[in-house]
């Protein structure tokens, strides 16, 4: 994901966040349009300044009541289809 960063940086991709913290991620090159809730968008705000997986964790455990097994599943999974769907 260290490549998504650099995307989104250079315009490559757009994100929009929505006033209610839901968000939406816009790549062209792939003619790809993703919608997110608002757990999402905070996760894909994380991606966007280039955290890493474990930092993310650590910032889901920060913000939501959830345990390490469940954040650590739900970030990984969201990374995964994130990067196979912009890929």
């Amino acid at each position: 994901m260290d490549d998504f960063a650099r995307r989104c940086k250079t315009g490559e991709l757009s994100i929009t966040t929505m006033p209610d913290g839901s968000g939406v991620l816009l790549d062209l090159a792939h003619e790809v349009l993703l919608n997110f809730n608002a757990t999402g968008a905070f996760m894909l705000a994380c991606l966007t300044e280039g955290m890493d997986e474990a930092r993310v964790v650590t910032r889901v455990l920060e913000r939501y009541d959830v345990d390490q097994d469940t954040a650590h599943a739900d970030v990984a999974q969201f990374v995964d289809q994130l990067a196979r769907a912009i890929s």
